[in-house]
């Protein structure tokens, strides 16, 4: 039987209806953030305008008992090498709580590796910029961070007078579908292990570094469908500083990142990158900011394919800055735009317009 994305909206909705019948303190919640962008590259002889339908994201959760929670996320979006719409399930899972400070999750999660990845995913009414650091993108969308997996994850939050927090995941790790359906030879042999770890000294400021270790066996499907030319260990550090609080204007995110390809005999090739992000509220509605990062791709790595199927260009260095303005309507609705420009090592420097109207009800 082949599921269309309206059969999979209607089952999804029959199952909703149902919790809800069943569970009055189960909330829904849709995300939408549609846009308009405008570029031009006098390197390339090329502009383009286009209007940008964005996500559609809807976000289930429901607190089962005092310690249990539910959640559920499902994003329907477009990708450039497919058709129509592609449906996935970005985040499916249940929450026991041990106390105020611990709790379990199991199912699948987002990756806790640095800090925007954990607080700015695919609700982009909450991120404070228009698009996410290229580094920690999902690799359909050109990037390189295994942005989510399956697995179970130890969590721990607002523990002493640092006010310490940490979580310790165990999951699939990366591989072909994002390491939901590798080869079972190498099930098992794969788990890949996260870990962070930081405090917040004072109200909105933390502090914390993380971690992926994460073997991966000769043969297995990567990301871009090539098996892996030889055994090799995938490892990544996030050292990260933000700052926010409701109580003060300076909003502050700044992020460093390192991706190691360690194999047995081809050699290590890294992948390094920053992201910087600097917003100062005017009042409470306005926010003028400043965004940039920068991402150094060490070529030759096997890894990686010579074209990147989804982005139609091939892996490497990339510098971007931006200046925007993010404007407050209400909670649940804000517009953002932005002026900057790109380069892209091989392909110019590319300036860009960039509008994003970003909603959730």
């Amino acid at each position: 039987m082949r599921f269309t994305t309206t059969s999979i909206l209607a089952i999804l909705f029959i199952g909703i209806s149902a919790i809800t019948h069943a569970q009055s303190n189960t909330q829904i919640k849709f995300f939408g953030q549609p846009g308009l962008d405008f570029s031009w590259n006098d390197d390339a002889k090329s502009n383009s305008t286009y209007f940008r339908g964005g996500q559609f994201v809807i976000y289930v959760t429901s607190q089962v008992t005092e310690r249990v929670t539910v959640a559920g996320e499902l994003n329907i979006h477009y990708m450039a090498i497919l058709p129509g719409p592609s449906t996935e399930i970005e985040r499916l899972y249940l929450r026991y709580s041990i106390n105020d400070n611990l709790a379990i999750r199991v199912g699948k999660t987002y990756n806790p590796i640095g800090y925007w990845n954990l607080n700015y995913n695919l609700g982009l009414v909450l991120q404070p910029t228009i698009s996410r650091p290229l580094i920690i993108q999902p690799t359909h969308d050109g990037g390189f961070t295994q942005t989510r997996d399956i697995g179970v994850m130890l969590e721990g939050e607002n523990i002493g007078s640092a006010r310490l927090f940490f979580d310790l995941f165990l999951a699939n790790g990366r591989g072909k579908n994002g390491g939901l359906l590798g080869p079972s030879y190498a099930l098992g042999k794969t788990i890949s292990t996260t870990a962070r770890v930081g405090i917040e000294p004072t109200e909105g400021l933390k502090l914390s570094v993380s971690g992926v270790f994460n073997p991966l066996e000769k043969g297995m499907l990567n990301e871009f469908n090539l098996p892996i030319a030889d055994k090799l260990t995938y490892s990544a550090f996030a050292g990260s500083i933000s700052f926010f609080n409701p109580e003060k204007k300076l909003e502050l995110i700044a992020e460093y990142y390192q991706h190691t390809n360690a194999y047995e005999s081809i050699g290590t090739y890294n992948i390094n990158g920053g992201v910087l992000y600097l917003g100062m509220k005017t009042n409470g509605k306005l926010t003028p900011y400043f965004y940039g990062e920068t991402l150094k791709f060490q070529n030759g790595d096997p890894f990686f394919p010579l074209i990147d199927e989804f982005t139609n260009q091939a892996f490497g260095d990339v510098t971007s800055i931006s200046l925007g303005l993010r404007y407050k309507f209400t909670p649940t609705i804000v517009f953002k735009t932005e002026a900057g420009s790109s380069e892209h090592k091989g392909y110019g420097t590319t300036m860009n317009i960039k509008t994003q109207l970003a909603f959730s009800f």
